[in-house]
């Protein structure tokens, strides 16, 4: 009902507008008409008009009292009028009303200085307030001085009405000039090679200026969505069907064929070029309203965004901008704007607006580009696309690391897939293995039985703990390899041995660090800051994601030794600092839109996660399960018994079996709770429940939360008790 209304306030409003607008251009007519048939030398009672009498008292009332200047009152009309139509209120304020006055005064006293000049009557000219004016300004200011006044109101009243700044037009045209001789001097180069240019689109069309320079500011240059290049896909496609690898082995084994994951829908979210030069200028128009001059040099469009280049006018400061991005937010009708600037090297801010609808990524799409078949390292990792399409695929072990960041619904696990099935399309067991933590249990057990593990997926978060431990004996071990063959690097070491001894890249995967961390924050804190610190060198490479950056999960030791990080859509700029060390992730769109910072670069980039399905990933596992079931590593683990020092190795009474009767019985399990139950003191009462804890018969502490009962009541019996 409200919407309703206020339709019908808009409509009547706009109609009496355009009311207001017709009455005005017709009193415009009417007065040119009055003034134009009126015979000034003659009294009004013995003239006769087409516009009647009234026509004629008016035509003489304003002669008789403005002169020849009584054409600016029509003039006038004619601007208020067109400004109704318009939906404009250029004549509204002081302002447009001092600029008149000043032009008011400024005519009628030349024009009465003229008439004295030239002997005549100077009420025919100048009118009666002419007269006055002059004779005002001859007293005060003398013969020169009033001169002066008078050629001083034009500029002063034109600069009232028009509200435009005389320094920024000589400014702008000093910077022009030497710029138009320029693109002159380079047209001229380009006409004389026109004609062994081929008939190809090129971006230099784009940018090359009409012969006519126009008068306003030049419509912004669309950059086109780059397009694959001719074959690449087919390219792309023979590649992943007919590639593998083990030559000379027992048996070849095949890389993933493309055609396991669906091709994308045809695009018809295409925008035209007309409608992003006018959402350009409203960007412009809505950035003036708010008092930030300048213009819009560039528009690059992309699948999910559209980036706005908004080259800010001297003196215009970039936070300025910035700091408008929730208004211009709401000004666009936007989800949220992120304003990103400066952009080095351009001089210009960059205004991201989300596209009406947002066009999906495949990570079909990503695999077939060039970015990604010509990539020489085994880990590439295909992210997405940046803002203007580009597919973005980065190198893991450029990285060498990587800590990932978002809230729930946000991508982060389908961005995470996406990683390991671009792994997986890209190298065999033989160089690539996997470690797999899950702690939720929910999205690397699709991996379970592929070729590419090296231990089963691991749940549980202090096996994890003691897996990492493991990883870092191994690490040592690698190094000592290393150093027997006196090479630097994993890639040295592969070079001097023969095939069979080669050591594969290790990539471990944690979903979820924060179960890690609640059950052994230091213990695993010092595993992956270890792995981090020198893991590069001998090809571990470690993958790190969570759902809650926090600072108690993202330490400031964890972070320094991750350069290269990733941040989805988080809930609060307090997270996005935490994980970027900058806002914008809290400005991010969802669906896979990341920001992603790779290392020593100073600002993020922001990417459009690709997409890959579950059936696409079930079909992939279930290619490379078919040539062969997963080798795992020997590995020994210390039992969590041992790891639990003084509450590991206590003596299990009968009291104690007593207190695990009691939790399993009751479903609960304190410290308070048994102190209050058995009448124990509380040294006793904790030291129990860490070892029914290290026992697996309760689940670790989770704050005021209670301690889950992991074991049911037949526990005691299977035990002989």
């Amino acid at each position: 009902m409200a919407k309703v209304v206020a339709r019908r306030r808009a409509h009547s409003a706009r109609w009496l507008r355009e009311v207001k607008g017709l009455v005005a251009l017709a009193l415009a007519a009417f007065a040119v008409l009055a003034l134009a048939t009126l015979d000034p030398g003659l009294p009004p009672s013995g003239q006769s008009s087409p516009v009647g009498p009234l026509g004629v008292w008016l035509g003489w009332a304003l002669f008789r009292g403005f002169g020849y200047a009584g054409y600016l009152f029509p003039v006038v009309l004619v601007f208020y009028g067109i400004a109704a139509f318009l939906r404009q209120r250029i004549l509204f304020g002081w302002p447009p009303v001092a600029g008149f006055g000043c032009l008011l005064v400024s005519f009628t006293g030349l024009l009465a200085r003229a008439s004295d000049m030239t002997a005549e009557v100077p009420i025919l000219r100048g009118g009666l307030f002419g007269w006055g004016v002059v004779a005002t300004l001859r007293w005060s200011v003398g013969e020169l001085g009033t001169l002066l006044v008078l050629l001083a109101a034009v500029p002063i009243g034109v600069l009232f009405l028009t509200q435009v700044s005389y320094a920024a037009i000589f400014r702008s045209s000093g910077l022009r000039i030497p710029a138009l001789l320029r693109r002159r001097k380079a047209a001229g180069k380009v006409e004389s090679r026109e004609a062994e240019l081929p008939l190809v689109a090129s971006p230099a069309v784009v940018g090359l200026p009409s012969p006519q320079e126009p008068v306003g500011p030049p419509p912004p240059i669309v950059v086109e969505p780059p397009k694959p290049k001719g074959g690449l896909a087919e390219r792309g496609l023979a590649w992943q069907e007919t590639f593998d690898f083990g030559k000379g082995s027992r048996r070849a084994f095949q890389l993933p064929p493309i055609g396991l994951l669906k091709a994308p829908p045809a695009s018809e979210l295409r925008r035209t070029r007309e409608e992003l030069q006018a959402n350009a200028d409203i960007l412009r128009k809505k950035l003036q309203d708010f008092g930030v001059e300048g213009r819009i040099v560039q528009v690059n469009p992309g699948p999910v965004i559209t980036s706005y280049e908004f080259e800010p006018a001297p003196g215009v400061k970039v936070n300025q901008v910035v700091n408008l991005a929730d208004d211009l937010a709401l000004s666009m009708k936007a989800a949220s704007v992120r304003v990103v600037g400066p952009i080095p090297g351009r001089g210009t801010v960059a205004v991201e607006v989300p596209n009406p609808e947002i066009a999906s990524v495949s990570l079909r799409e990503i695999l077939v580009a060039q970015e990604f078949g010509g990539s020489k390292g085994k880990l590439p990792l295909a992210l997405g696309k940046d803002v203007i399409g580009t597919p973005y695929v980065a190198d893991l072990t450029a990285m060498p690391h990587l800590l990932i960041a978002g809230a729930t619904g946000s991508g982060k696990s389908v961005g995470l897939n996406a990683m390991i099935c671009s792994i997986l399309y890209k190298a065999t067991p033989a160089e690539v293995r996997f470690l797999m933590i899950d702690p939720k249990r929910l999205e690397l057990g699709i991996y379970e039985e592929i070729p590419h593990l090296m231990a089963p997926v691991v749940t549980d978060a202090r096996e994890a703990s003691a897996r990492l431990k493991w990883i870092v004996g191994k690490m040592e071990e690698r190094y000592r390899l290393l150093a027997d063959r006196h090479v630097r690097n994993i890639e040295g070491y592969n070079r001097e041995v023969p095939e069979g001894a080669r050591l594969p890249y290790w990539v471990v995967i944690v979903d979820e660090l924060a179960d890690l961390m609640m059950a052994s924050a230091g213990e695993v804190q010092n595993s992956l800051v270890r792995l981090a610190q020198v893991a590069r060198a001998v090809g571990i490479h470690l993958i790190i994601a969570t759902q809650r950056p926090s600072v108690d999960v993202i330490t400031g030791l964890i972070k320094a030794n991750f350069p290269a990080r990733i941040a989805f859509q988080v809930a609060s700029k307090v997270d996005s600092r935490t994980v970027l060390d900058g806002n914008g992730a809290e400005a991010l769109l969802g669906r896979g839109d990341m920001l992603f910072v790779p290392p020593g670069a100073s600002r993020p980039v922001r990417v459009h996660g690709s997409w890959v399905a579950e059936d696409e990933t079930k079909a992939v596992c279930e290619f490379l399960r078919k040539q062969g079931s997963a080798v795992y590593e020997a590995v020994e683990l210390p039992s969590v018994a041992a790891e639990g020092g003084e509450a590991a190795g206590a003596e299990r009474d009968e009291i104690y079996w007593d207190a695990v009767q009691l939790v399993i019985s009751q479903r609960q399990a304190s410290i308070s709770f048994l102190q209050r139950r058995l009448r124990l003191g509380y040294p006793k009462a904790a030291r129990f429940v860490d070892m029914m804890e290290q026992d697996r018969i309760i689940g670790p502490g989770d704050g005021a939360k209670p301690r889950e009962v992991l074991v049911g009541p037949d526990f005691l019996a299977k035990r002989g008790r």
